[in-house]
Order: C-alpha cells, then structure tokens, then sequence
C-alpha cells in the first residue's frame, strides 16, 4: 500500500503541502512573539516583522509575527532588530505570553519528523528549564509528560505504517510543545 513507502516520502508530498525552503539544509522557521505589558507604547515597525495588538493577552498585549519565514541565519538577524527595537523594561511576565517557532519541515521525510519528534522529546525537560517555573504546566504548551497521547499518536502511526491514520494532525492536538497540527496546515 502507498502508507508503507509514506516514510520515505517528503511532507510536501504526503500532505500536499508546499512550504518556503526549497532543499532540506537551508531550513525556514517562522517566529510569533506574544507579550503583554502594563505601559502602552506604540508598537515600532520593524523590517521583517507584522505587528498587532493581540486581544486575548492583558494590559496592552501584541504580537509579531516574522513575516514572511526565513532561513535561520536571516532570522537570528531579525530578531536582533526587533529586540534592539522595543522597550524590554516594560514587558509583563505572564502565563498567557509566549514565543512560538514554526519550522518549515516540507522537505524532510516522514521518518525525519519521526526523528525530530523523540530528539526533542528526549530534550524537552532541558529546553523548558529555560522557560522559567511559570511556565511548568501550561495548558497551551503542554510538556510531553502532560501529553503522552501525543506520542502515543506518532507511535501508533508508525507502529501500524501509516501516517494518516490518527487524530495526531487534528487541530485539537495544537497545543501540545510540539504541533504536528501545523503540518498539515496550508
């Protein structure tokens, strides 16, 4: 059946999915700052970035987005810009805030997300201690241990040779620290 060479495949093709980076070595990310802050100030406009105020966090909350995404390298010089542009002082430390990282995986076989996916678990107790305690627990960043359906779904997708077959794409699944509903978002 098509399912059994699925793993082999690239994520655009298995998902129809068409993303920024043309080979697997130049990877793309996308940024999302979310912050809140008890001092309203005007949002400067930075190169690279989209802003907005951002309705469900408190005080004067916004956003920006790293539009369009860019090979890392680009980035990293871009988020210099962006925090060289606000006002850090003012920033409200919240359960509500966030930064999340999109990566642009279209390129990359089933069974590099698979291996992606058990790094990262592996990883995640390391990477969350630089979240700050707060952080522990929250139910839009669900750590693995919050969220064991999450990879018992990629298991069970791999266990049975098919990628399709699971809810692990549902969007319901988004917020667990790793978003396999992303995926297969146009």
């Amino acid at each position: 059946s098509q399912s059994r060479y699925a793993f082999s495949e690239k994520i655009e093709e298995l998902f129809n999915r068409h993303g920024f980076q043309k080979t697997k070595e130049e990877t793309f990310i996308g940024v999302e700052i979310e912050q809140e802050t008890k001092e309203e100030f005007d949002l400067p406009e930075v190169q690279g970035w989209v802003r907005h105020r951002e309705g469900p966090l408190r005080d004067f909350g916004f956003e920006y987005v790293l539009n369009p995404p860019r090979p890392i390298p680009d980035a990293k010089n871009l988020l210099k810009g962006l925090f060289d542009s606000l006002p850090t002082k003012k920033f409200s430390s919240s359960l509500r805030t966030s930064v999340h990282v999109h990566i642009d995986v279209t390129q990359y076989e089933f069974k590099d997300l698979v291996n992606f996916a058990i790094v990262y678990w592996l990883c995640e107790p390391f990477l969350l201690s630089f979240a700050g305690e707060n952080r522990k627990g929250n139910l839009f960043c669900l750590q693995t241990m919050n969220s064991k359906f999450i990879p018992k779904l990629l298991y069970e997708a791999v266990l049975n040779t098919n990628p399709f077959n699971n809810t692990l794409y549902d969007n319901e699944m988004r917020y667990g620290s790793l978003n396999f509903a992303a995926v297969t978002l146009s």
